[in-house]
């Protein structure tokens, strides 16, 4: 819950001068209340015309609504008003579409906010509320201890504040989120469940207020070490890899969040010419834009499995066209990307340190290698590291992917006609093994996740060149494998 804060009765005086920009603040005001909203302030120097437009801007920056002169919700003198004069506006059940309204104080003056009557229905968010965007860090633990770790982090900052953890499952090593933003789902990276051979999958419910999880149930992923899933955008099912087992596993999610037992499961087959390469080893599945075709990144077979998906009834068939695209023997494809917005997808290769690039026909479902790209200097041993993680940024311009050995993130620009990475920088990620990252929705900042350090580290982002610069943020805790960020729906941070 956002803390109120009692609001001043009509009466005092607060003035607004044009040529002062104050502090953005932050109010919500409630669909049924009625507000008067009261304004003083000093002509412009250059005469009383300019009155009239900045209070429009202002009411317009204040309830985030349009402008009231032209629809007639407002009401009061807004020509050449004296200091001591006010202009008072009343709006009464907002047409809003969601039933609070955040809205800010932007314009260039100093604005003040009092009620008339009650204060019923309006309450002042904290001085440091911002875009609420909470993250969700999985670590490897047993099912006594805190195994999933929440924080909200501040959209200014970079700042990660402790919210609260879970216990309950064991080696929770990798989390998605449902797409209304309700329900997480979280692996069990383990061999057993109920005494039955395999991992399985849980679902939990997300508090709206402050983003604690309630778990709600488990099920069986078919199959021994679930490393890896996704929610369908169609938010009807989990899609899961289950490294151990070599295989996917589709699960179906009813209306309260909850899962029921797997729908479909599908066994990879085949090996490989490295050591680690003897069974199937599915890493990874992803969904692609448009529903209609998953991938599935399989370490031990050196091959990114082809599936046509039925988001509807949750079923997996072989791309008929394209069953599978095959890397280069002993790569060791681990995860997978997806361009947001060009025909171009990427899988980071865990044994040989490269990044295949592919071109993609979302049509046919099917991928074609267009390019290999080291992920390590020319000089460092890639004998002594393996990749692990890999994301596009929101704005499709560069890739990231990470070292672990090196301990780095590889930045690359991607060109935006044939989709090839070209490095741009080696960015240190202040620990040790980084297992995984994640970029947060805006595309501001990269937490990293350094395992055998056990820190979560924050970088911003240079939106332009790509590079990280740490933010001194970072948060400590045993062995941090997943970043997942959630969004408040309606916030900056939404997308």
């Amino acid at each position: 819950m956002l803390a109120s804060r009692p609001i001043e009765r009509a009466g005092a005086v607060v003035s607004a001068v044009p040529a002062v920009r104050a502090r953005s603040s932050r109010w919500i005001v409630a669909e049924s209340a009625e507000v008067r909203v009261v304004v003083q302030f000093k002509p412009h120097a250059a005469g009383g015309d300019r009155c009239p437009s900045l209070l429009d801007v202002a009411f317009r920056d204040l309830v985030g609504c349009g402008r009231f002169r032209s629809t007639g919700c407002w009401s009061g003198v807004a020509d050449r008003v004296p200091p001591a004069a006010s202009t008072v506006y009343q709006r009464r059940n907002s047409t809003m579409s969601e039933h609070q309204s955040v809205i800010r104080f932007a314009s260039a003056a100093i604005l003040a906010v009092m009620s008339a009557g009650p204060v019923a229905g309006i309450v002042r968010a904290d001085a440091d509320d911002g875009p609420r965007v909470f993250v969700y860090v999985g670590t490897y633990a047993s099912d006594a201890e805190k195994g999933i770790h929440v924080f909200r982090l501040d959209g200014d900052s970079g700042e990660l504040t402790a919210v609260g953890a879970v216990s309950g499952i064991k080696n929770p090593s990798f989390q998605a989120i449902h797409p209304n933003g309700k329900f997480l789902y979280s692996v069990s990276e383990s061999n057993e469940f109920r005494d039955q051979q395999g991992g399985s999958i849980t679902a939990l419910a997300i508090d709206a207020d402050t983003g604690m999880l309630k778990m709600l149930n488990a099920r069986a992923s078919m199959g021994a070490g679930p490393c890896h899933l996704v929610v369908d955008r169609a938010g009807k099912h989990v899609l899961a890899a289950n490294y151990g087992g070599g295989s996917v596993v589709v699960l179906p999610i009813l209306p309260d969040g909850s899962l029921q037992m797997a729908c479909c499961f599908i066994q990879h087959e085949g090996a490989s010419i490295h050591p680690r390469q003897t069974a199937p080893r599915a890493h990874c599945i992803n969904v692609d834009a448009n529903d209609r075709y998953v991938v599935s990144a399989d370490l031990g077979i050196d091959q990114v499995v082809i599936y046509r998906y039925d988001n509807q009834r949750g079923l997996l068939v072989r791309n008929p066209s394209m069953p599978a695209v095959a890397v280069e023997p002993g790569s060791g494809p681990r995860h997978f990307a997806f361009h947001p917005s060009n025909p171009f997808a990427y899988v980071i290769n865990e044994l040989s340190s490269t990044i295949t690039t592919f071109r993609y026909d979302a049509d046919r479902g099917e991928l074609r290698v267009t390019d290999v790209v080291s992920t390590l200097p020319d000089d460092f041993d890639r004998n002594t590291n393996t990749t692990a993680e890999i994301a596009v940024a929101p704005n499709g311009r560069f890739l990231y992917g990470s070292n672990r050995g090196h301990n780095s993130i590889a930045v690359h620009a991607l060109d935006a006609a044939t989709g090839k990475p070209t490095l741009v920088a080696h960015c240190p990620t202040l620990g040790e093994m980084p297992r995984n990252f994640a970029i947060d929705p805006t595309g501001t900042f990269l937490l990293a996740a350094n395992q055998r350090t056990g820190n979560v580290v924050v970088f911003r982002l240079d939106r332009e060149t790509g590079t990280l610069a740490a933010t001194g943020h970072s948060v400590s805790l045993p062995n941090p494998v997943c970043v997942t960020f959630l969004a408040e729906p309606g916030s900056a941070a939404a997308r």
